[in-house]
This record gives structure tokens, C-alpha cells and sequence, in this order.
């Protein structure tokens, strides 16, 4: 039974490769994939603070929308 909302773990995570015998473009795909990666947990852990602070009754994050008084070019 799944809930709405819940989060699920990647319970087939690898080993970790041995990064020495990695060529330079290799370990630089790799960074860029664990870059990628905390970008995601970044995005997910703002999602989350703002889902706790509403549920807790606070405001969360404030959302600023354009005023619609910018000069058009």
C-alpha cells in the first residue's frame, strides 16, 4: 500500500566505483552526474521544507509573481 506523497528509496544502489583506474572524461561524467544528482535533492529538499512549513501553518517560502508593471520591449 503506497500513500500519496511517499517517497521511495533506491534500495539498488552500486558499489562505488574505484576511481582510480578512471580516465579524466570519465570522472568528469562522473561529476557531472553526481552534480546533477544533488541538484535533484536540492530541488526535492526545498519542495519538502515548504510541504512541512504549510502543514505546520506557516507561510513557507514566499512566491513572487511578476507585478505586470514591467515595460514591454
Amino acid at each position: 500500500m503506497c500513500r500519496r506523497g511517499a517517497v521511495r528509496f533506491n534500495l539498488d544502489v552500486t558499489a562505488p566505483v574505484d576511481i582510480d583506474g578512471l580516465s579524466l572524461a570519465a570522472l568528469k561524467a562522473l561529476v557531472l552526474q553526481l552534480l546533477n544528482r544533488v541538484v535533484v535533492q536540492e530541488r526535492l529538499i526545498a519542495e519538502l521544507r515548504d510541504e512541512n512549513a504549510q502543514l505546520k501553518g506557516l507561510n513557507g517560502r514566499q512566491r513572487i509573481k511578476p507585478s505586470g508593471m514591467e515595460a514591454d520591449e
